[in-house]
């Protein structure tokens, strides 16, 4: 493609910094492996500033845009075209870097910058011999150290340069060297005498000693593995089936199905556990992880028949709709005139008497509306959320991938929260609730029902409780939650095609249309009138052991008295569970089976498991605290660049911020070094730290 086509769409795009004065500009090519164009990285530069601002643009869909196009795995090397034919590659930081190499027939690539490791496709460089010539500064020496490690580990002799011994400015490269020396040559280079070859230091590890097994650091506080094989056989089979194809942990998909079956059941059951002790079977479910989980992606495979029905009920009631709206336009008319009258009369000083009882009787003659039922929200708040059951259908689900959303919407605000609290709180007790308003009507919610799925980052969930003090624990509503917080499956999800049948999700969504299209129980006031199902005596036995097993537990000193708050709901849940798994899978049972409990008893006790694990970290002692944060930091990072090894020098640039200090950080590998967990290496004046291969093994085993 013409140089100057490009270059003139590049300005195009990029128009706003050009006026700023970013008037320089370098476009550099990114092609697939047989040479063909797939983006250009666009470097801007204001001349007299020195300012750089480095873009993208592609060609897609016959329009020129400001970004990469998407990529199914990780993003080329610079140059890719290039490498295939050559043994010998310079790898450097920059695309000018490379330029400047290969104008001497050096075969030179780069990844862009010291940010792109984790994002790019190294594994075109197996096996070949690779020069690295760092930028003069420490993020660019870290960022080398980190390619050496993965390139050694992929078979490459790997060769450093000593940018200390080439008498560099701060941050200079290869550009600014060749400025220097602009004599140079591509032999100049190959022959310089300050290549350091680096030998192979995770090879020599594994033969200096045999790892022993890691220890546990929390060993109250392990993620254990979802209990599937309780789920009942149909609602196990479809999540089995999503899961091998969406590879989403399963502990979420699986979630993600029974939020669906409680949106379809909460409207028809309710459960009792005991005399005087009865309630809904509506869940709510918390997912706490990081997005691109593909939640989202699962909940939709779960809840087709749910969108399908309430397309269907919509599209049944449009001539309804069509005549109501008729109906209320006529009322309006009349009500409209008659007030008009009332004025008239009382200008003319005449008896209104009759006019008023008309206008009564037309107030209470105010046509209806049908309801038609909605079940997915989406982003509502929790009062809009209480009006809609109120005045449309009395039961919803508010199922979203974007929890900081919710939790951080304007009705979680300092002056609102604990009302809000409150009313989700009464929602799944299923009490009424009353909604007082100052500027418009007050309403009252009776019998509503409502599921909650929502999954939220960490960091925004933790933020949260911050803002909101001890009120989201306090008030009991994160009590109610059915927690998950399962280990990422991001970095192994490898492509796979969507089978051509869903045999176990059709069964799934099948059986939920059938639910959904029962008869609804709703009285003359909207109110739902729930079908209530009971224990069987051998059920209800089991469930009285469940409860007071976990009560016992929640003394001083107990294994859950730090989550009271939690446990003190599980036996709840675990009735909730037990109704949904005994309706979904016996359609013509109202008696909960002791089979259908103890399963429920089984996914309760996970689901506290994971509170545990979550809440239990707020009163860890401090030392214990850092040993999780810095092998929660180290995993990650090994997984996330592909290496075992790490130079400590990352770790104290780039590591935990509480854990940036020399005394804290090596005190706390050395804590780590006696439970097996990492060892530390001296090469020379290098320290290094190497994880152990199991717990990056067991990285890719998720919950």
């Amino acid at each position: 493609m013409d140089h100057k086509l490009i270059e003139t769409k590049a300005r195009a795009l990029y128009k706003s910094l050009i006026n700023k004065g970013c008037t320089e500009i370098k476009i550099h090519e990114y092609t697939d492996v047989n040479g063909v164009v797939l983006y250009w990285k666009i470097r801007l530069t204001n001349p007299t500033t020195g300012e750089k601002e480095i873009r993208s643009m592609s060609f897609q869909d016959d329009n020129w845009v400001p970004k990469e196009p998407i990529f199914e795995g990780k993003k080329p090397l610079y140059g890719l075209h290039l490498l295939k034919d050559s043994n010998a590659v310079f790898f450097v930081e920059g695309e000018s870097c490379a330029d400047a190499l290969g104008n001497l027939g050096l075969i030179a690539t780069t990844s862009g910058g010291s940010s792109s490791f984790s994002s790019t496709d190294f594994e075109p460089l197996r096996n070949k011999t690779v020069y690295l010539w760092a930028d003069n500064d420490q993020p660019g020496i870290d960022f080398m150290n980190t390619v050496s490690n993965y390139l050694r580990d992929i078979g490459c002799q790997v060769f450093m340069l000593n940018i200390k011994e080439l008498n560099l400015p701060d941050k200079g490269d290869v550009v600014d060297w060749l400025k220097v020396n602009p004599e140079a040559t591509g032999q100049t280079i190959l022959t310089m005498p300050y290549w350091q070859e680096l030998s192979n230091v995770g090879a020599t590890c594994s033969e200096e000693s045999i790892w022993e097994p890691p220890m546990s650091i929390l060993e109250d506080y392990d993620n254990e593995p979802y209990p599937k094989d309780f789920l009942p056989p149909l609602i196990r089979a479809a999540v089995d089936e999503v899961q091998a194809f969406v590879q989403s942990p399963y502990s979420m998909l699986a979630s993600s199905a029974l939020s669906a079956i409680s949106l379809a059941c909460q409207a028809y059951f309710d459960v009792q556990r005991a005399e005087k002790l009865e309630g809904p079977c509506s869940s709510y479910f918390l997912t706490i992880a990081e997005s691109g989980e593909r939640k989202s992606t699962g909940e939709g495979f779960f809840t087709q028949s749910i969108k399908e029905f309430e397309r269907n009920k919509a599209e049944e009631a449009k001539p309804f709709i069509k005549e109501y709206k008729a109906k209320l336009g006529a009322w309006e008319a009349k009500c409209a005139g008659t007030k008009d009258r009332i004025r008239q009369e009382t200008k003319g000083e005449k008896d209104t008497g009759n006019s008023e009882r008309k206008l009564s009787e037309l107030i209470s003659e105010k046509p209806e509306q049908d309801r038609v039922p909605r079940l997915i929200y989406v982003d509502a708040t929790p009062e809009a959320l209480a009006f809609s059951l109120f005045s449309n259908w009395p039961s919803g689900g508010l199922v979203s991938a974007e929890g900081g959303q919710v939790f951080g919407s304007h009705g979680m605000g300092t002056s609102s929260v604990m009302r809000n609290l409150a009313m989700l709180n009464q929602l799944w007790d299923g009490n009424t609730l009353h909604v007082d308003r100052r500027t418009s009507e007050s309403f009252s919610v009776v019998g509503g029902r409502l599921t909650i799925s929502i999954q939220i980052q960490e960091a925004a969930l933790l933020e949260f409780l911050s803002a909101t003090g001890n009120l989201a624990r306090g008030t009991g509503f994160l009590a109610r939650f059915l927690l998950v917080w399962p280990e990422s499956t991001q970095g192994n999800r490898f492509f796979k095609e969507a089978p051509k049948n869903w045999p176990n999700l059709n069964s799934f969504n099948q059986r939920l249309t059938e639910m959904l299209y029962m008869p609804c129980n709703i009285d003359q006031y909207g109110s739902l009138k729930p079908t209530r199902i009971n224990f069987s005596s051998e059920a209800k036995d089991s469930w009285k052991e469940y409860h007071d097993t976990i009560e016992q537990m929640l003394r001083v000193g107990g294994e859950l008295s730090d989550v009271r708050d939690v446990a003190s709901k599980s036996a709840d849940n675990a009735a909730r569970l037990a109704a949904l798994f005994e309706v979904f899978t016996n359609p013509s049972s109202l008696v909960i089976s002791k089979k259908s409990l103890e399963s429920a008893q089984a996914i309760a006790a996970w689901h506290l498991s994971q509170s545990v694990r979550f809440f239990g970290q707020f009163s860890l002692p401090d030392e214990t605290n850092k040993m999780v944060q810095l092998d929660e930091w180290l995993i990650k990072y090994c997984a996330q660049n592909q290496v075992s090894i790490i130079n400590k020098s990352i770790l104290m640039q780039r590591g935990p911020n509480s854990l940036r200090k020399k005394d804290l950080l090596d005190k706390t590998l050395k804590d780590l070094v006696a439970k097996n967990r990492v060892r530390s290496i001296s090469r020379g004046k290098t320290q290094l730290v190497e994880v152990n291969p199991a717990l990056l093994e067991a990285s890719h085993v998720v919950a």
